[in-house]
């Protein structure tokens, strides 16, 4: 285990302005270099706060390639299909060395969020009961509804049944629009094909644990439908990507993996959506930076921006509040709060570190009380050094 590092009183009251990053590890791309994007939300930061970021920018951010963003918004895979035969996605298309393809989420959930509206409509006029939004049914109290408990029970299993059959509405079309996707992007041999497949947004209650019995099977009933439409074992969305990958040796980011377990970290609750939060963007970015970095002809060099764990080109109190959520989430049993890649640049004193046969060295709080360190130091005025501080850690 990794002794812990004294967090002074001067580091946690410091100024903690903005920092620039040491890159004495970067992203490298050849400026001549093309990334075309196409797809949804992802790419566009739908229902992101003004400020933060896209997965769109980070990327734009920690590259020097040129990026070609035609997403919008709720696209779905029949519109993406569509452009593939537009003139001017095809001339960037032409001159890409990768293409990113996020698409399939609003094909599955804007039947569900439109059958969940008619939901809360029916609530209000069969029940004069009003709710902002439908994840209220699940991760709400009945105190905190002012609505007596067997009747929030009895609604809750009276909403699963029109769900689970809205979940299943597009799956066919979406998995035949993905896999002609795939075939029309096959005409790009030069260029290095990356597909973000499909989370469950129904996957967002961290509250699960404290619903009633009757409340958690009705959410388990309302869930798996949306989990048997992404399992890449079937005819899906995403059995239509893992097929993409298999037949044309294009790139997964697997979210739906990636995400379980802690979509409530990643999308956009309290709110049904197919969004994501900032931290879903970051997440998927790195990701997607580590896949780029790994293909040997994407022109795209993989390397770490240590210290840097939410990607805004500086070192200060938001990372290590980052690497806090992680640690903490991670010894309480769950599955952590970053994607694999993002654990690289998070482990800040695992750096030229040599691990014995069965040692681990996790995120933890010495991790975030180096950035502490750091950010006090700069703050004060000082001209620190973040890569000398990590080589003391070690």
């Amino acid at each position: 285990m990794k002794k812990m590092t004294k967090i002074l009183t001067a580091v946690l009251t410091a100024g903690m302005t903005a920092l620039t990053a040491i890159p004495f590890n970067v992203y490298a791309v050849e400026k001549n270099s093309s990334i075309v994007l196409l797809g949804d939300g992802v790419f566009t930061g739908a229902e992101l706060p003004e400020g933060e970021r896209s997965c769109a920018e980070i990327l734009d951010s920690m590259t020097d390639a040129e990026i070609h963003n035609f997403a919008s918004d709720s696209a779905t895979t029949a519109d993406v299909l569509a452009q593939l035969d537009d003139s001017a996605v095809q001339s960037a298309l032409s001159g890409a060395d990768v293409i990113i393809v996020s698409a399939g989420m609003h094909d599955i959930f804007d039947p569900y969020i439109e059958t969940a509206k008619e939901q809360l409509a029916k609530f209000e006029s069969d029940y004069n009961w009003h709710l902002e939004n439908i994840t209220e049914l699940f991760y709400m109290r009945p105190e905190d509804l002012g609505i007596d408990s067997d009747m929030v029970d009895a609604l809750a299993t009276e909403y699963t049944n029109p769900l689970a059959r809205a979940a299943r509405q597009n799956r066919n079309s979406a998995a035949e629009n993905l896999e002609n996707i795939g075939q029309k992007l096959s005409a790009y041999p030069n260029a290095k094909v990356i597909y973000v497949n499909c989370f469950n947004i129904m996957d967002t209650l961290g509250n699960i644990s404290e619903l009633s019995a009757k409340r958690q099977d009705s959410y388990n009933v309302v869930k798996r439908p949306v989990s048997s439409c992404l399992n890449s074992d079937k005819v899906n969305v995403n059995g239509a990507i893992r097929n993409n990958a298999t037949n044309y040796g294009s790139i997964i980011i697997d979210t739906f993996s990636g995400f379980e377990g802690m979509a409530y970290e990643y999308s956009c609750l309290p709110i049904l959506t197919p969004n994501l939060s900032s931290a879903g963007h970051e997440w998927i970015a790195l990701e997607i930076l580590s896949a780029i970095g790994e293909d040997e002809n994407s022109k795209v060099s993989e390397t770490l921006k240590v210290g840097d764990a939410n990607c805004d080109g500086n070192i200060d109190a938001a990372d290590a509040a980052k690497l806090l959520v992680h640690s903490a989430n991670n010894g309480g049993g769950g599955v952590g709060y970053f994607g694999s890649y993002a654990q690289k640049i998070g482990n800040i004193t695992a750096i030229g570190k040599i691990l014995s046969e069965g040692e681990t060295d996790a995120i933890d709080a010495t991790d975030a009380a180096l950035i502490l360190q750091y950010a006090a130091l700069q703050g004060s005025g000082q001209n620190a050094d973040f890569a000398e501080l990590v080589k003391q850690a070690g």
